[in-house]
């Protein structure tokens, strides 16, 4: 395809997200089965545009006038692409399968001395749902510029390796053989990371398929290491019950750390999102996890030393990722989402065996589903201590847990409380 045509298509898949509230995935699926003609390097081009545009929204809302993606992208590519007004020109020509041609108070728009205005608006700023301004600004406090400035760039690609199998160093080799051109990093901070900047399909490398790797951040991966300590510093031998498990990420990186040998029964509201666990834990060659939907739970008939949850919450420690949410979550979705969450932490602790311990989690850089959940919670259960005697964790220590941002700790945003009963 060429560069117009691609551009067209961005613009396209756009207006279905913007203008037609599909998802981003069902919006890509229905342009590519309409233009099945485009390559793999066409459909990576074309989304890259798409997640970048939206990454910028807005910005290029305040700067174009206009919420119209045929109007985002063109200042897309003059704003932040850098483009000059000659290529524009040739992408905007009218021609079969390009943008129509730009009008001449169009043209105007694109003017450079609008990069040199700082805009006061909050979500102009920082392409973040206005009403999460003073959310913003109390949990963030003097990091707030320099945090979601950084959720207004891509992410890295994290992977962690699996230490029963194999090796950082070995698994670098192998990488580097499979993807010649792609650079690998380590961080030594994080013991089973490996990073890169590139956008890889890692599903179906020999690597992946031999369970030698998983896709995790690494702030999920270091927090599932103090997991790890933890346990074996006051439970070792003792149940695990991941309460909120998902598709169970948490629950292999846990199993891994572990050596695969405490039982860990992972649960969940949906079955459905369990579903995938099974292949996981095979592939990764985990024989020590059970699943079971959270219906079927009785604490009555089985309790445990350890009892992990993995909350819902906004994700906005994620937004680099899930450039969707950070315009459509707001100030209500935090307030619903804190509820829930001290609804789960109720639920959970009937699952606890005496002397054993709550964790709780979030991938939230808010206060009001971090420490102000854990506080009401302390205050409704005094029985429960929060512990904090780590040494040396990377992250920064709050009230009752420790947090993690992207900016300070070079990862996802991230929350962990260790709650200790009795």
């Amino acid at each position: 395809m060429k560069p117009a045509a691609c551009i067209q298509g961005a613009i396209e898949i756009l207006r279905s997200i913007l203008l037609d509230n599909q998802s981003a995935e069902k919006a890509f699926t229905s342009w590519g089965r309409s233009h099945r003609f485009a390559g793999s390097h066409d459909r990576r081009n074309i989304q890259d545009t798409v997640y970048d545009v939206l990454r910028s929204y807005g910005t290029l809302c305040y700067w174009m006038q206009s919420k119209d993606p045929y109007h985002l992208v063109a200042g897309w590519l003059f704003f932040i692409k850098k483009q000059p007004l000659s290529t524009i020109r040739d992408i905007f020509s009218g021609e079969r399968h390009s943008p129509r041609e730009l009008s001449d108070k169009e043209w105007t728009l694109l003017d450079k001395k609008k990069l040199n205005r700082k805009s006061d608006n909050f979500e102009e700023r920082y392409n973040i749902n206005l009403s999460l301004e003073d959310l913003c600004q109390k949990s963030l406090k003097s990091d707030m510029d320099n945090v979601l400035n950084i959720i207004n760039t891509r992410a890295p690609l994290d992977l962690r390796i699996n230490r029963r199998l194999s090796n950082i160093d070995e698994v670098i080799v192998g990488l580097s053989d499979t993807y010649p051109n792609i650079e690998f990093q380590t961080k030594k901070e994080f013991k089973t990371l490996i990073r890169t900047q590139d956008h890889i399909n890692l599903h179906q490398s020999e690597i992946f398929k031999a369970g030698l790797i998983e896709i995790q951040d690494a702030s999920s991966q270091y927090a599932c290491q103090m997991m790890a300590d933890f346990y074996n510093r006051y439970y070792e031998g003792g149940r695990i019950l991941d309460y909120c498990a998902g598709g169970g990420g948490k629950t292999l990186a846990l199993s891994d750390m572990l050596d695969d040998k405490p039982e860990i029964i992972a649960s969940d509201i949906s079955e459905i999102r369990l579903k995938n666990l099974k292949d996981r834990a095979e592939r990764n060659k985990h024989n020590n996890i059970r699943r079971i939907v959270n219906s079927k739970l009785n604490p009555d008939k089985g309790k445990f030393q350890i009892v992990l949850i993995d909350a819902p919450c906004s994700g906005s420690g994620t937004w680099r990722r899930n450039v969707l949410e950070k315009r459509t979550t707001t100030d209500q979705d935090i307030i619903k989402f804190s509820i829930q969450q001290k609804d789960i932490l109720e639920k959970a602790k009937l699952f606890l065996e005496d002397n054993a311990s709550l964790i709780y989690m979030t991938c939230s850089l808010f206060h009001q589903e971090n420490d102000d959940v854990i506080k009401e919670f302390l205050t409704k259960n005094p029985e429960y201590q929060a512990y904090q005697n780590f040494t040396d964790v990377c992250g920064d220590k709050t009230d009752f847990g420790f947090s993690f941002n992207p900016y300070k700790h070079d990862c996802d945003g991230f929350y962990i409380s260790f709650l200790k009963k009795g």
